[in-house]
């Protein structure tokens, strides 16, 4: 009806749709409000008074349909339904207001334009003076009279309206609205606590006997000042704020509390539980608690902070990266010789000579002397092959070289000659032969010679005489010189004439007993002696015609060779043929293009010839 609805009895079927309602679920006693005078109410404050006395006409009208239809459904449904006169009561406050303690009945306390009151609106100081707490709902106090008035109408009386009834109201005559305890009587002239302050302002009714209490009656234990839920007495954070922020059992919220005593409060310290006497930054945390980098280890071990995330570090929180082990400038992620002795110079592997071999031979690039070495040549101490060294500086590496380490012309081997002059030749089957020999080995080698079947090392004389003992008939003396696979060897052929042999003359006597057989054979050993002497004679005299014979042909020879310029070597292998030696090898080199062999060998003189 307040919302412009003229129909009395349609709103009246409304409450009787809501009584049937409510005993449909079980309610036996029912009390039912009917309308005050809303012409009153500051809504309609501004209307004529034609319209207000049409809609008190509407509300008298309403009541009276009200209580007809509350009867009727009292007895319908068989319950109880008491009808509250709120129209009687409410003319009873407005035109007695005075008593009730009222000083404003047209207005509202709050100032607002529409029904309701926001938080935003002002609202007057004395509110508890207006009837009307906004533009039709009524302030706390006209609720508590109405209160009061439907106790009275229900049969629970309280005269002084103190919320007490009166059979247990012990200060019947309390004025309105002063505050009393449950015994009717007001707060303001007791003191049940007996604390000192009377239970009006008292706001700690229970305190423990003899407890210091403040101006409102509490003791520390009974106050929470900040509103943290820990009271004064525990609280050793008096101040927390703002309200309803987290507080421990003794108060404090976290950013009035210091856990770990480092300076910083737990609201913003990052590491609570930081061990005594550590520096801390500005979040609370200490270089043991903290890893700047990431890498699982904390900066107070870390050796290097900056190590770039997701890479692995040890345990001082290096990766390889940050590490040289061997401080050679180069760090161990990349260097490929991490145990270079210290001051080496490296390369941007981070190797040292010493730690490199280049062509693989087994010798590092610090005492190789010889790069590049091949693949299939073993190597010396010094890193070279056979193939890249010449031992014997005789321009002939070592793998071509038949004697590596002897210096030579041929095939790396010294060129080698023997010389044999004959100072005596024998002229008795008891005289001895002299020769003297001459050996010749290229630098100067150090030889081994075999001299008539003897062997003599490490030789270095190269001239001296040698005696050669008589011997029976022919008799051919070898001298060889022998360096490593280099040699030469000549033999000179001795004869010895044979021993003569004596005839003894046994003077051969005839007498008359000798017959002429035995004279005829004693003749026969004698011829054969002289036969045999003859012969001898006559050898000699052949083989001295043969020599000279052999002579004359060699001397034809000789000027027809010279004659047509024949070679060197023809002439003195025609001279000496017994001679053999490393000169074979050196006929072969004379076949290739611009080698010309050392020749060393002495001819035989002509006395030995």
């Amino acid at each position: 009806m307040n919302s412009g609805e003229t129909d009395t009895q349609k709103v009246v079927n409304y409450l009787i749709d809501h009584v049937n309602l409510l005993a449909s679920n079980g309610a036996s006693d029912v009390i039912v409000l009917n309308m005050p005078p809303l012409e009153k109410t500051p809504t309609y404050s501004g209307e004529t008074d034609s319209d207000k006395q049409a809609l008190n006409a509407r509300m008298i009208d309403f009541n009276a349909k009200l209580d007809t239809a509350m009867v009727a459904r009292e007895s319908a449904l068989n319950i109880s339904i008491q009808v509250i006169n709120i129209f009687e009561m409410f003319e009873t406050i407005y035109w007695n207001s005075s008593f009730y303690g009222f000083s404003n009945v047209t207005h509202a306390a709050c100032h607002h334009d529409g029904f309701t009151c926001d938080s935003n609106d002002y609202i007057e100081p004395t509110v508890d003076e207006f009837i009307f707490f906004d533009n039709i709902h009524p302030t706390g106090t006209t609720h508590l009279l109405l209160g009061m008035y439907v106790n009275e109408q229900l049969g629970t009386p309280d005269t002084d309206g103190d919320g007490i009834e009166d059979s247990s109201d012990n200060c019947a005559f309390t004025p309105i609205g002063d505050a009393v305890n449950h015994f009717g009587c007001r707060l303001v002239d007791l003191d049940s606590d007996n604390d000192g302050v009377n239970d009006l302002i008292d706001q700690c009714p229970g305190t423990t006997l003899n407890a210091t209490v403040d101006e409102n009656g509490c003791s520390d234990y009974q106050k929470d000042t900040d509103g943290d839920g820990v009271n004064d007495a525990e609280d050793i954070c008096a101040n927390t704020s703002p309200m309803g922020i987290g507080v421990d059992s003794y108060g404090c919220a976290d950013y009035q509390k210091d856990t770990d005593d480092d300076a910083i409060t737990d609201d913003v310290d990052s590491c609570p539980n930081t061990d005594t006497n550590w520096s801390v930054n500005i979040v609370g945390c200490a270089e043991n608690q903290i890893d700047s980098d990431w890498d699982g280890v904390m900066n107070h071990l870390d050796s290097c902070p900056n190590t770039e995330s997701g890479v692995d570090v040890n345990q001082t929180g290096c990766s390889l990266s940050q590490i040289d082990s061997d401080s050679d400038g180069v760090n161990d992620l990349i260097d490929q010789c991490p145990d270079t002795p210290t001051g080496t110079t490296v390369d941007e592997s981070g190797c040292a000579l010493s730690q490199l071999d280049s062509d693989f031979d087994g010798v590092n690039d610090l005492i190789d002397i010889c790069d590049l070495t091949p693949n299939d040549e073993i190597a010396n101490l010094e890193g070279c092959s056979p193939s890249q060294r010449d031992s014997d500086n005789d321009g002939r590496n070592d793998a071509l070289d038949d004697c590596p380490f002897s210096f030579g012309s041929i095939r790396g081997c010294p060129s080698m000659s023997i010389g044999i002059e004959v100072i005596h030749w024998p002229n008795s089957h008891d005289d001895s032969a002299i020769i003297r020999v001459n050996f010749s080995c290229e630098k100067n080698c150090i030889f081994r010679t075999i001299i008539l079947s003897e062997n003599l090392e490490n030789q270095s004389e190269r001239v001296f005489d040698l005696t050669i003992e008589p011997h029976e008939g022919e008799f051919e003396a070898v001298l060889r010189i022998e360096h490593l696979s280099s040699w030469a060897e000549k033999r000179v052929t001795f004869y010895w004439p044979a021993a003569p042999v004596d005839v003894e003359d046994s003077g051969t006597q005839i007498d008359e007993n000798t017959s002429s057989d035995q004279l005829d054979e004693g003749d026969e050993n004698t011829i054969e002696t002289e036969s045999w002497k003859s012969s001898q004679t006559v050898n000699y005299l052949l083989a001295i015609l043969i020599i000279i014979g052999i002579t004359m042909t060699i001397g034809s020879i000789l000027r027809n060779t010279r004659t047509r310029g024949g070679g060197l070597n023809q002439q003195r292998m025609w001279h000496d043929p017994s001679t053999i030696s490393t000169r074979e090898v050196e006929r072969e080199l004379n076949k290739i293009p611009n080698h010309t062999p050392i020749d060393n060998d002495s001819e035989l003189t002509d006395e030995s010839k």
